[in-house]
């Protein structure tokens, strides 16, 4: 079977299976298995896999019929120009959280010195190591509760050659930092704020696959942040920026907690499809 054919034929089965995006995910996949960039599948639209890369790229297409994120299939995901590993029982990074990382980027380009940053839940630690790679000479602490997402995430700042910038501590939100110690001069968070009754309507490739504790933020959502915005308020400098990523209909609700939490100048940072995706704002 040619190059070609076997898109087609792989873009055909997701695209039935209910995949957003079949095309682009049947030439990720084949290119994962060929090792050749993506943009190269269409240079040689005559080249014949051999028979065991078919057999391979059948059986991850499979998988993806089956609705198992591609992330997980191919074990690696991009997030800011930058390749993670990714594994079953970790959150998986979404484009739109880049938003949030830009946000961040450009908050600290003014500051004299080098910022101090904690990034809450970490996850596979995409938004701590992205932001020691594009901040130099930053330090970042993060956090998160699950010792498999520690691992990692650890892992993944060592390939991304950050090892020595991100320190990594297993443990609930900020219970190991003592309040009133103001040492950050950035927190960033991309905290669960799915309603909990509506994880059942979430695609299948996250409702899952993601841990629930990584995704349910409660009844209505905002569970994490009333709970985790005084916790942040006693651990960052005065002056301090405080980063949150949201639900598309939440920035009011979390806003008003920010503000009754002492921060204040909260902005509402929309994502390219021009929904409301961060919400940063200062402590005074």
């Amino acid at each position: 079977m040619d190059l070609t054919s076997l898109i087609t034929r792989c873009e055909t089965k997701l695209g039935e299976a209910g995949v957003a995006s079949p095309r682009v995910d049947a030439e990720l996949i084949i290119s994962h298995v060929l090792k050749i960039p993506r943009r190269e599948l269409y240079l040689d639209p005559h080249l014949k896999p051999g028979k065991s890369q078919v057999e391979e790229i059948e059986r991850m297409v499979d998988r993806r019929a089956r609705r198992v994120p591609l992330q997980v299939i191919v074990g690696t995901c991009e997030f800011m120009g930058i390749e993670f590993k990714i594994e079953k029982g970790v959150f998986i990074p979404r484009p739109e959280t880049e938003v949030l990382v830009e946000t961040i980027v450009e908050a600290c380009k003014p500051l004299r010195s080098s910022p101090v940053i904690l990034d809450i839940g970490t996850g596979s630690g995409v938004i701590a190591i992205s932001l020691a790679h594009l901040l130099r000479l930053s330090r970042v602490v993060a956090t998160d509760i699950s010792p498999l997402a520690v691992k990692l995430a650890r892992e993944n700042a060592i390939i991304n050659g950050v090892g020595d910038v991100v320190t990594f501590v297993i443990g609930d939100a900020l219970e190991f930092f003592k309040p009133g110690s103001e040492f950050f001069d950035v927190c960033v968070c991309n905290p669960p704020y799915v309603r909990s009754d509506e994880i059942r309507l979430l695609e299948p490739e996250v409702r899952d696959y993601d841990p629930v504790i990584a995704i349910d933020g409660g009844g209505d959502g905002l569970r994490f942040f009333d709970r985790i915005i005084p916790q942040i308020a006693s651990v960052l400098k005065r002056g301090g920026l405080v980063a949150f990523e949201i639900g598309f209909d939440q920035a009011q609700e979390v806003k008003m907690m920010l503000e009754e939490g002492g921060f204040g100048e909260v902005s509402v940072i929309k994502d390219l499809a021009g929904r409301n995706r961060v919400l940063m704002g200062k402590r005074l």
